[in-house]
């Protein structure tokens, strides 16, 4: 926030052709976003739309050089790529963890909840759930049936799922073909926080 506010206060004062003079010329209705409502949401796109893709494509090469048959697999046939992220995405997920609010009264497994309470949600749990994926903790490029929840689901999926599955391919497909022979260094792998947005902290590779 300390970094945005001048920003904010510099594009009020000279406008350019950016994401933050947009918003501020942005209304609807004659109303205007207040500045803690812009704030909140350029910090939104940059979480949302920055650091998970970074994660997707970190992570999504990490599983790769950490199993050299899968990637030697999709080296083999790119045309796999697509399958490659979707399996990225389930294997380690950038987003771990989403909150829900509760809807009704309800009891779900002899828990009571109310409406309102609020619920934290595994993801990275699901999407290793054995009673919806074979082998789930198998790294599988070619996996085809593989509804993963890496974007959320219902009126909460993520807006910008198919530009995060466009940005992953690109990056995946670029490594290939400008560095076939990228290895993984010997490192200690350390994860950033929080745990909720996974991704680790430096990738140490050789090519």
């Amino acid at each position: 926030m300390e970094y945005l506010k001048p920003l904010v206060d510099e594009r009020r004062k000279a406008p350019k052709d950016d994401l933050i003079s947009a918003l501020l010329n942005a209304e609807e209705n004659g109303v205007s976003l207040s500045e803690t409502a812009l704030l909140g949401q350029i910090v939104l796109m940059l979480v949302a739309g920055h650091e998970t893709t970074v994660n997707l494509s970190g992570n999504g090469l990490l599983a790769l050089l950490q199993h050299p048959d899968q990637f030697q697999l999709l080296k083999n046939n790119t045309a796999l790529i697509d399958s490659a992220v979707e399996e990225c995405l389930r294997f380690d997920s950038p987003v771990q963890t989403v909150k829900r609010l509760v809807g009704a009264d309800m009891e779900f497994r002899g828990n009571k909840m109310r409406k309102g309470d609020l619920l934290v949600l595994f993801l990275g749990a699901c999407i290793r759930d054995p009673a919806m994926f074979k082998e789930p903790n198998s790294f599988e490029i070619s996996r085809t049936d593989n509804k993963h929840l890496a974007f959320s689901s219902g009126i909460h999926h993520c807006l910008g799922a198919a530009l995060a599955r466009l940005e992953g391919q690109i990056a995946l497909r670029t490594i290939i073909e400008k560095l076939p022979e990228i290895k993984l260094s010997e490192q200690k792998l350390v994860h950033k926080r929080p745990f909720n947005l996974r991704g680790v902290k430096d990738l140490h590779v050789s090519f």
